[in-house]
């Protein structure tokens, strides 16, 4: 869907959105840009595990309604096409408490987020059977982002190292490519399409309600300054 600030900013009266702005208080470390449905929670537990404190993750952006405001910014920003608006400054504003990010929206921003973090390591986490991931998807989320393909060959032509993964790969290769001690543990499994939809029900079950009382307000606004204008010219 086509985003304009006027409409946004209709919708940020009517949702009363508030905005995070942060300040990067620890490095971010790793950028794993596969898109959703290919391990991205298991690959977030594991990340945490292995001391990256905190790892972004697209159920901190449905949960916590602070994120709504910068997210939303730096989309415009994208579809405008003004890289000024999407440095590292920018983006810490929103996960500048994280060392590491996975999921939605960040491997929506993949390209932005390589110019913006250059010494950051690089995952494409990806799932090696795509019907599997299709109907993981389809049941899941409704937008696709850049397969980890397509930015590997950004990757090979800049020469800079990444990790292909997949959950099935286990520790091993990314403890060895973090330079961390391999897990005897066993992998995390998360995020199931049931799990899926509990989370973004609670995410959105109050976004709906705090929704439907500030649409309340706003109509009545505008009800009663519509009503006092009409008022004025009378007397």
């Amino acid at each position: 869907m086509h985003i304009t600030p006027f409409t946004f900013n209709i919708r940020r009266q009517i949702y009363s959105i508030p905005g995070k702005s942060l300040k990067r208080d620890r490095p971010l470390q790793v950028l794993a840009l596969g898109i959703s449905r290919s391990g991205t929670e298991s690959l977030r537990q594991a990340l945490v595990e292995l001391g990256y404190n905190d790892c972004h993750h697209g159920f901190r952006y449905i949960t916590d309604p602070t994120e709504i405001l910068p997210w939303v910014r730096l989309a415009l920003a994208r579809q405008e096409g003004n890289k000024s608006r999407l440095s590292a400054k920018h983006f810490d504003k929103v996960i500048g408490d994280c060392q590491a990010v996975t999921d939605t929206p960040s491997c929506g921003f993949a390209h932005e987020f390589l110019d913006a973090y250059p010494d950051a390591k690089v995952i494409l986490n990806y799932r090696e059977d795509l019907d599997a991931w299709y109907k993981s998807g389809y049941a899941t989320v409704e937008q696709h982002y850049e397969f980890p393909s397509c930015l590997e060959k950004r990757l090979k032509a800049e020469g800079r190292g990444y990790l292909k993964w997949k959950v099935e790969d286990d520790w091993k290769p990314l403890c060895r490519f973090l330079e961390k001690p391999v897990q005897r543990r066993p992998f995390p499994n998360g995020n199931t399409p049931s799990d899926y939809e509990a989370k973004m029900f609670q995410g959105y079950s109050q976004s709906r309600a705090n929704a439907t009382r500030n649409l309340s307000i706003f109509t009545g606004v505008v009800i009663g300054t519509g009503a006092l204008l009409v008022g004025l010219s009378l007397w």
